[in-house]
């Protein structure tokens, strides 16, 4: 294990829980416009955007992640709910680094330039999507926090470093504290491959780590990959792929075990 590594991310939990958020998208097919609206607790999310994919979960992660180890913690704020969130919902939060120790950070090899233009394209998309996030009980009122996931500060793209503004609810789970974000292992993300996986990865973090396995079933595990209809011959290809992609979750710790109405699943204990 590389120790100069991130070792774990603080992701919104909004980032890993909103069904279509992140879905696979197949080679050359034309550009989908992404707009979720979900509720969560006592907020409302709405992205608006281009469809995101694993390439940009793992940049978003990674980039949580170093920013992370770059902002000190702040003083909490009260121990209400909703205005814990709404403090939190006021900090920014920044992160620097280069292209070489992100791809690094996803598991590639930091010399790429393959990985350099993907994460590059990702990059894109991600200052592409706009945020919004209002009271779960007033959704039509103002927003808390409303802007991009990711901004840029102008001319800082020297092609080889990568200085980006996190959008508030990135920065909540950042200066969070417990139960304020989801704690995403990046070792188990450097040992994912395959999109299904990944996108698999990220919607069972309602899984605590070490806690009983809980029974998901196929279909469902289906729809963490792909949000649309599917043909019953495009299903029965996607359920295939899910359970391709539920032997990786296994190559990397995870328990998962076939069962009737789809399998058992449960995370390892966290072990940093």
């Amino acid at each position: 294990m590389n120790a100069k590594l991130p070792q774990f991310a603080k992701q919104a939990p909004a980032i890993c829980h909103v069904p279509g958020l992140f879905v696979s998208r197949s080679k050359g097919a034309p550009d989908q416009l992404m707009k979720v609206d979900h509720q969560m607790g006592p907020l409302r999310y709405r992205f608006e955007g281009p469809q995101l994919g694993p390439m940009e979960l793992r940049v978003l992660n990674g980039l949580v992640a170093f920013s992370a180890m770059q902002n000190p913690l702040p003083r909490r704020e009260g121990d209400d709910p909703l205005h814990q969130a709404q403090a939190l919902l006021r900090r920014t939060a920044s992160v620097q680094t280069t292209y070489n120790q992100l791809a690094e950070a996803l598991g590639y090899k930091p010399d790429s330039g393959s990985a350099h233009a993907s994460i590059r394209k990702a990059l894109e998309r991600l200052f592409a999507v706009a945020v919004f996030v209002s009271p779960a009980n007033d959704p039509f009122g103002e927003d808390i926090a409303a802007g991009h996931l990711l901004t840029q500060p102008k001319s800082r793209d020297t092609g080889k470093s990568v200085v980006v503004s996190l959008c508030s609810i990135l920065a909540a789970a950042v200066f969070g504290g417990p139960g304020e974000y989801l704690r995403v292992n990046l070792n188990e993300v450097r040992g994912l491959k395959s999109a299904p996986a990944l996108l698999l990865h990220r919607r069972l973090h309602y899984l605590n780590p070490g806690a009983k396995a809980r029974l998901v079933g196929l279909d469902t595990l289906v729809t963490y990959v792909w949000f649309d209809e599917a043909t019953a011959n495009t299903q029965c290809k996607r359920r295939k792929r899910v359970t391709e992609a539920l032997e990786e979750l296994v190559s990397i710790g995870w328990s998962v075990t076939p069962a009737a109405n789809g399998y058992l699943i449960a995370r390892p204990a966290e072990s940093f």
